[in-house]
């Protein structure tokens, strides 16, 4: 659109130009060949007069014309003239002056077109005679502005699309360097979050936030989000770590207590069970009887702690009473208080609801909390 319209007044500037240079070509003509005539039947053979005229400029067409605007006489072939009478308007236009150039007046060959053009009257005796009509941009000189504007066109058009694909491909590749540069971006940040151990954290700068940016945007902020989740997992699991390995160091230090014990007992038994009353070997045995008990006990606690951490515990659940289950733990557990100079109270209201669970489980864990609060628990003498 904006070629043809750069075409149109290009063309226009040049009819302009062409009609400026010539608007005194038709009044000059008059002059020289018209105006020692006292009637224009004594003038010279318009014909070949016309014909000279053309020949020495064959981009003008020349006409005769009387003073209602019909064609009297011309030097074009009959067959090409198409137009018995010229629209004298812009012929009117012309000779009051002051005009805008280009001014386009009928082209007697080609009715479909207006064309530029020279006009002057044609008198003898004062008396109006007719004028001479001259086409500035004749059909010779239309067919071959024609085949040049064809060929500038085609050269014009060949210079915009080689101009256009070439600023096409600087911004296309403009373009893919800004976005590569941003994904390359994106993965060095990633690398240096692999490279620092998922711990710590290294953050990508999105231009905008993710519901207004784009893709990478989007992808830069899923990544951040992700990097977070994946420190806090990792000090997670590294704090899990640490307290399984406090826990076995703890329990490996519990079961060493009671099997050292238990086998000095037993050796004792095995070395001086001669010399030994029943009284000091059935204190023995109890000791060492409680001993195992309490090895026993903890070994189950171990593997109960395993098939936790595995996540392989099947709950049996079944309806009870918290309070009779608080009484049957302290009841089991008053022996090793008195040892310590404790006592072990339970305060449960009356008439507690049922509570559905594990019996077993909680009954241990009971179990373990009681026995953490005699072993803590400074020893009261009574």
């Amino acid at each position: 659109m904006l070629f043809v319209l750069m075409r149109s007044m290009v063309e226009a500037q040049d009819e302009a130009v062409n009609q400026k240079l010539h608007l005194d070509l038709a009044t000059n003509l008059v002059r020289e060949y018209f105006a020692s005539a006292a009637r224009t039947d004594r003038a010279p053979k318009l014909k070949e007069l016309f014909t000279q005229v053309m020949h020495h400029n064959p981009s003008v067409e020349v006409y005769y014309l009387d003073p209602a605007g019909l064609i009297l006489n011309h030097a074009a072939p009959a067959d090409r003239i198409k137009l018995t009478k010229v629209d004298l308007r812009p012929v009117n236009q012309m000779l009051a002056g002051d005009v805008e150039l280009p001014l386009r007046g009928d082209d007697p060959r080609d009715p479909a077109r207006r064309k530029v053009f020279s006009v002057a009257p044609i008198a003898a005796d004062g008396i109006l005679r007719g004028y001479l009509y001259l086409v500035l941009a004749g059909e010779e000189r239309t067919s071959i502005s024609t085949q040049q504007r064809g060929s500038h066109a085609l050269r014009t058009t060949a210079w915009v699309m080689t101009v256009g694909l070439t600023v096409a491909l600087f911004a296309g590749f403009f373009i893919f360097k800004l976005l590569t540069e941003r994904l390359h971006r994106l993965a060095r940040v990633i690398d240096a979050f692999k490279r620092a151990g998922f711990e710590e954290r290294v953050s990508y700068t999105a231009r905008r936030s993710a519901t207004e940016g784009d893709e990478i945007d989007q992808l830069g902020v899923a990544y951040n989000e992700m990097a977070e989740r994946m420190i806090q997992q990792v000090r997670e699991l590294r704090n899990a770590d640490a307290m399984r390995r406090d826990l076995i160091a703890n329990i490996s230090h519990d079961l060493r207590t009671p099997l050292a014990s238990l086998r000095g007992y037993i050796d004792t038994l095995m070395l001086k069970r001669a010399s030994l009353t029943e009284e000091e070997r059935s204190s023995y045995l109890e000791i060492a009887a409680r001993q195992s008990e309490r090895l026993g006990k903890l070994v189950r606690d171990l593997f109960d702690l395993a098939k936790f951490d595995t996540h392989d515990v099947a709950l049996r659940m079944e309806p009870f009473s918290l309070a009779e289950l608080a009484f049957d733990v302290a009841q089991g557990s008053h022996l090793a208080a008195q040892e310590q100079g404790l006592a072990l109270d339970v305060d449960a209201a009356p008439g507690p609801p049922f509570v559905s669970g594990d019996i077993g489980m909680l009954e241990r864990a009971m179990q373990s909390m009681i026995d953490n609060a005699i072993r803590h628990t400074r020893r009261v003498d009574r």
